[in-house]
């Protein structure tokens, strides 16, 4: 509910106690790694027109429902069928706290089955999941990491390598090949040398 009246003022305080970042490198994921810093602190403000102000309506002033005010994003339909990637609320099924010194992070100059082998290894060592839908791996590649995978191109991109990749029923997981190069790709996301 917005709280709407004669005057359009209003105060925000926000205050974080203790709230340090330091980041360090020459890496050049450091404008991903910015972006997810940034992401996170936003998603801990709110948008001042999401506040709830007072449900009576008092002073004269009227109350208008959010909703109607910022309309909801709106979802392609796509032909094939739907995995569903999230519970109820919105939440994506898979979640974990992400550690980049143990990881690393998915460089922007990777191909789409790299990030792929890299997230579905990740996602395996730390939740045990060892296969994903393309609708997962694209909700959580771009909550984790502010990045963009292509749902639509990763049949097709994990079925041309099939030495790495496998499917059952459209959930895709790592053959012991790509589970190999996955030491690599986490080196490589860490900035370490990678082995040939």
């Amino acid at each position: 509910m917005l709280y709407a009246g004669l005057t359009s003022k209003f105060r925000v305080k926000v205050e974080l106690q203790g709230l340090k970042f330091e980041i360090e490198g020459d890496r050049e994921i450091g404008s991903t790694i910015a972006q997810n810093i940034a992401n996170q602190i936003a998603n801990v403000v709110q948008p001042a027109a999401l506040l709830e102000a007072p449900k009576n309506g008092q002073n004269g002033h009227a109350v208008i429902d959010a909703a109607s005010v910022i309309p909801a994003r709106k979802r392609r339909k796509s032909s094939g069928k739907s995995s569903g990637s999230a519970d109820g609320d919105g939440t994506p099924v898979v979640n974990w706290n992400h550690d980049p010194a143990k990881w690393g992070a998915p460089l922007q100059t990777w191909k789409q089955p790299q990030k792929i082998n890299w997230l579905l290894h990740v996602v395996e060592q730390e939740t045990g999941k060892k296969d994903l839908s393309p609708t997962e791996m694209v909700d959580i590649f771009e909550l984790k990491y502010a990045g963009l995978l292509h749902r639509g191109n990763i049949p097709k991109n994990l079925g041309n390598n099939p030495e790495f990749f496998g499917s059952v029923d459209g959930r895709w997981f790592l053959k012991q090949g790509g589970k190999d190069a996955a030491a690599n790709l986490i080196a490589e996301a860490k900035g370490e040398k990678v082995t040939a």
